[in-house]
């Protein structure tokens, strides 16, 4: 959805290897995946130069690691709850707005039946954004990545994408 629908904002916490960041990379030539934490003049707009940021270029970015923003400044994740409610988003003087979606991926370290029981399904998520009840109210759409099998090589098909393809 975050590749078809303006704003639109997703987490899928998942099993490794099931391909949730490749999808971002490789699909689209419109979207970014991001690996590693980032600042909020890079995603939002850079004062000094007074250009817009990844969420002004880009119609889906992704997060690869969405624990990486535990390490980015606590700016970069205000900001980011703020643009996830409206598109919009202040700096300095300017408040200014973009369509970017947002689509933020993690890796489950523990049976899903572990994570139920002893807490929720949101534990694999940093604390700045678990905690943080008005963030979470602002994802539209949660996948349970595990409920998705890991990329295996009989998922791929061997037929050529060059010829006519015949619906008959």
């Amino acid at each position: 959805m975050p590749l078809c629908e303006h704003n639109y904002n997703l987490v899928e916490l998942g099993l490794r290897g099931t391909g949730k960041s490749y999808a971002y990379q490789e699909l689209s030539p419109y979207s970014i995946l991001l690996m590693g934490p980032t600042t909020v003049a890079n995603l939002f707009y850079n004062m000094a130069t007074g250009r817009m940021g990844l969420i002004g270029l880009w119609d889906a970015i992704a997060f690869d690691e969405v624990a990486d923003l535990q390490k980015m400044p606590k700016e970069v994740v205000t900001t980011l709850k703020t643009y996830c409610e409206s598109g919009t988003f202040a700096r300095g003087k300017e408040a200014l707005s973009g369509s970017a979606s947002l689509a933020m991926f993690g890796n489950t370290n523990q049976p899903v039946e572990v994570m139920v029981r002893s807490s929720h399904l949101f534990i694999p998520m940093p604390d700045v954004i678990r905690e943080d009840m008005a963030f979470l109210d602002r994802i539209h759409y949660y996948i349970p990545g595990w409920e998705i099998p890991k990329m295996r090589i009989e998922f791929f098909t061997d037929h050529s994408t060059t010829g006519i393809i015949d619906f008959r």
